[in-house]
């Protein structure tokens, strides 16, 4: 009796206390009336964004530079007489309206099947027989009619059967709608400051301070996206360049990842580029303009984040398209000089990954938040890029010019004969710099032994990017240029070594630096370099001779001297354009894309960084000691071995030519497992004692016996100091004090069975114990330890709804994707109203579940939770 009546008084005392909860008043109840749909924002460190880097991306971002539109509208407001701010704002926003409709057409018609889908010629889908041939023909080239044609006959047909009686296509080619959970797979928006839904941009996993901010500025998100379509001119602010994000979701990740993800972009970018050119997709008065100015020339694609919108390649294109990424540096005109695109002699942009493997990533790399707003960030990197290409093509024009001039005056056969005759008197300082600069230059940029620079220019025969560039009026290829300056560099150094030198350049001889041309000094006397100025060594008058001079007076070479270190600078500036050329000159049939916020895309594509390594690193450590913890338990003994994981790395690039490109075979030494016996004897004898050996290389786990080893060390008792300590050597250095030296032999065999017993009872403890510190060690790796973070924006929003405030507790939940309240039963209340797209205002706990007020309801809504259901007992009066 008196227990029921005790039960029955707990139960009273519960339910009262539940009865009088207060209620929850939900915070920041403004991020109620968000009109942007909020994503997921993926999370990577360096290891595992380089890891993403082989998968496609879901998000991308389209940079516009409207500088070609706004000078088409300039000169139309100019011929028509009307008002030019006007017409300028009405064409880039056309301009901008056909770049955002353009692809959400193209999207929507690839996964109707209205189109098929273009396969990358790496791709494991079908690869039309057709187009694969036409795509190996223009690969490299600048323009591809016939791809255009082939495009326009597929677009035209927009039927399955019709596509493939034109050319070999498959199921594969075409969108399976099984994998497509939704309708709604497409969302695009105006980016006008990097804020939350870039987070991924900013940094790898957010601190505390980091979610609370980010959830603060979604209040505030009007502020940093923008719809992509624009109707009026009134809101367009800046007239240059705009920013768009476009991201695909509801297609099944495993699908899209393994079969169709990089033939989507592939084929995104190739109908992109040719309905640019030749789609009529907005109706409007500036159509035609837009459609034959080029502006898909100025149109940059990026993936946003890790990931790829191409499968990630070591070859020049790819890597030159990725340096767009040194535009963005907030000081760039300052530290531009420092970059090899604009070094006196440009290498090749592999050499950046050697000497930079581990670049920082999601750490801002790209001084996002240095920049007010999106636009002035896009501005900068736009802004240089158009500088360094104009600076590029001037220096490459005036270099084919002087090709072009001088190889119809000047024989190589003759250099020699004119060399002899300039130089022919040899009397006073100024003409023997000028030899000295010339043998200097010549042999520093060709020699066949010491030239560090010979394989970087000559190595560029047989590409053909420049021949391709339509810019020029030389007649020559670029490889009869390369074989005319092979010849006269050639013809040079055997004029330099027939030299009596030392008679020459005695020692009353003075080098006046400032002579030689920049590159050389930088080059050789890199420690000491200083500005020179070689033009103003050649207006000295015992120098000028006026050599070659073009027919409207200007002096193309004003000696034979001259001539041929003219011919050296206008190589190194086709070599630039050569190997950078694909920054700045794009294809016309596929729309260009840039790994602008990945660099690992191609340090994993090179072999210079192997993102699973460090992983594999800590296993091999963690086996090697377990294993040897075993053997010590059973073998017991005096040696034990310690096995490490050496890491591959790339020793060079060795260019090839291939198709008219750069192509790079890696010297690549391989990973390396190394086996080190090692025996301590420091707590046997008290002195420090060790002996280590290493495998040798042809058989890493050879075994070694030794029979002892001797120690030895003498005391000086006024210093105390050790006079010898080494082997069983002992010093014969005579001392003022009283010394003493002591030498002890250690026979191992005598010792071993002592050992052994020591090593049977500790040894299995002490390797186990030494596997699972260094195993906890290595995984505390945060860069080179793949680790990944999925933050849901709605759900932190929902967190900070409820708390006002991102609890610390929350900070892993969040990050994992979850929502973080109070409980498991909250939880799934919470998530229960949420599915029935209802707005909460106010909640509070009851027995056996959750009440809610809700901004839809004119009552309170009840959500009852059991270990079998959760379920919503109150019926919504809907507000009228």
């Amino acid at each position: 009796m008196k227990r029921g009546f005790f039960i029955a008084f707990i139960f009273w005392v519960s339910l009262s206390t539940l009865a009088g909860t207060k209620w929850n008043e939900w915070k920041n109840l403004d991020l109620n009336d968000l009109d942007v749909e909020l994503s997921k924002v993926q999370l990577r460190n360096r290891a595992s964004c380089a890891i993403d880097s082989k998968k496609p991306t879901r998000s991308m971002f389209i940079f516009i530079n409207n500088t070609i539109a706004a000078k088409a509208a300039y000169r139309l407001a100019n011929r028509t007489g009307q008002d030019r701010a006007t017409i300028t704002k009405e064409l880039i926003r056309d301009f901008r309206n056909k770049t955002t409709r353009l692809t959400q057409e193209i999207h929507e018609k690839l996964l109707s099947g209205q189109l098929p889908l273009l396969p990358h010629l790496d791709s494991e889908n079908n690869i039309p027989v057709k187009y694969r041939t036409m795509l190996k023909e223009c690969y490299g080239k600048l323009q591809c009619p016939q791809l255009n044609y082939y495009i326009e006959n597929i677009w035209t047909s927009s039927h399955r059967l019709k596509h493939r009686l034109y050319d070999s296509f498959e199921d594969s080619n075409y969108f399976n709608s099984k994998y497509i959970k939704d309708s709604n797979t497409y969302k695009c928006l105006k980016v006008k400051k990097f804020g939350p839904l870039q987070a991924n941009l900013f940094g790898q996993k957010p601190s505390i301070q980091d979610l609370n901010r980010i959830a603060k500025q979604l209040s505030d998100i009007g502020e940093t996206v923008d719809e992509c379509r624009m109707d009026g001119i009134d809101t367009l602010e800046n007239l240059q360049v705009a920013g768009y994000q476009f991201d695909i979701k509801n297609i099944k990740e495993r699908y899209w990842d393994k079969k169709v993800g990089f033939d989507y972009w592939n084929s995104m970018k190739l109908y992109f580029a040719w309905a640019m050119k030749n789609l009529k997709v907005e109706n409007t008065k500036y159509e035609n303009i837009i459609r034959n100015s080029n502006t898909q020339d100025y149109i940059l694609f990026s993936p946003n984040g890790c990931r790829s919108d191409i499968m990630p390649t070591c070859n020049n294109k790819r890597l030159a398209e990725n340096s767009f990424r040194e535009f963005s540096r907030r000081n760039f005109e300052k530290e531009a000089l420092e970059l090899d695109i604009l070094s006196p002699i440009s290498e090749g942009v592999q050499n950046d990954l050697l000497k930079d493997p581990f670049a920082n990533v999601n750490k801002d790399i790209l001084d996002l938040g240095s920049y007010d707003d999106a636009d002035a960030w896009i501005q900068q990197i736009f802004k240089n890029q158009t500088q360094t290409k104009n600076y590029v093509k001037n220096k490459l024009i005036d270099a084919l010019t002087f090709y072009t001039l001088v190889r119809k005056r000047l024989n190589p056969k003759e250099v020699r004969d004119q060399l002899d005759f300039y130089f022919r008197n040899l009397d006073g300082n100024i003409i023997k710099n000028d030899l000295y600069y010339l043998c200097a230059e010549a042999s520093v940029i060709s020699d066949d032994i010491f030239s560090f620079t010979k394989k970087h220019i000559e190595g560029l025969k047989g590409t053909e990017l420049i021949d391709n560039l339509d810019i020029l009026f030389t007649d020559s290829p670029y490889n009869k240029i390369i074989d005319y300056y092979k010849e006269l560099m050639d013809e040079t150094r055997s004029y330099c070594k027939g030299l009596k030198q030392k008679e020459i350049w005695d020692e009353n001889f003075e080098i006046e630096y400032e002579g030689f041309h920049q590159w050389y000094i930088d080059k050789t006397r890199a420690d000491q370099s200083f500005e020179t100025f070689p033009d103003k060594h050649y207006e000295s008058d015992a120098l000028s001779q006026d050599f070659i001079i073009y027919k409207n007076g200007d002096i193309i070479c004003r000696s034979i001297s001259h001539c041929l270190r003219k011919s050296i600078i206008s190589i190194i500036e086709t070599s630039r354009a050569t190997y950078y050329g694909d920054l700045f000159w794009k294809s016309k049939f596929s729309q260009p894309s840039s790994d602008l916020f990945n660099p690992y895309a191609e340090r994993v594509a090179c072999k210079v960084y192997d993102p699973y390594f460090k992983t594999k690193q800590v296993m091999t450590r963690f086996v090697s000691d377990i294993g040897q913890g075993l053997m010590s338990w059973f073998t017991p003994g005096v040696l034990y071995t310690r096995v490490s994981l050496t890491p591959g790395y790339v020793t060079s690039f060795n260019k090839m030519i291939e198709d008219g490109q750069i192509e790079f075979n890696k010297e690549y030494e391989k990973s390396k497992v190394n086996v080190e016996l090692i025996t301590e004897f420091g707590p046997l004898i008290g002195v420090p004692c060790a002996v280590s050996i290493t495998g040798s290389n042809n058989s890493p786990t050879n075994l070694y016996h030794f029979r002892g080893i001797s120690v030895g060390a003498c005391v000086d008792r006024q210093g105390g100091d050790i006079i010898a300590n080494s082997g069983s050597d002992i010093s014969d250095k005579q001392t003022d004090g009283v010394a003493a030296c002591a030498a002890c032999r250690i026979n191992f065999e005598g010792i071993s069975n002592t050992l052994t017993y020591f090593n049977s009872k500790l040894g299995p403890f002490f390797y186990i114990a030494r596997a699972l510190y260094s195993l906890y060690q290595g995984l505390t790796d945060f860069d080179n330890i793949p680790r990944r973070w999925e933050l849901d924006l709605n759900k932190l929003k929902t967190t900070y709804q409820r708390y006002g405030e991102i609890p610390k507790s929350c900070r892993s939940t969040l990050l994992n994707g979850r929502n973080c309240l109070k409980d498991k039963e909250e939880l799934a209340a919470v998530e229960l109203i949420q599915k029935n797209e209802l707005t909460i205002l106010a909640s509070k706990k009851i027995i056996s579940g959750y009440k809610f007020k809700v901004q839809e309801c004119n009552n309170e809504l009840t959500v009852m939770i059991d270990k079998h259901f959760t379920r919503l007992f109150s019926k919504c009066k809907r507000k009228h």
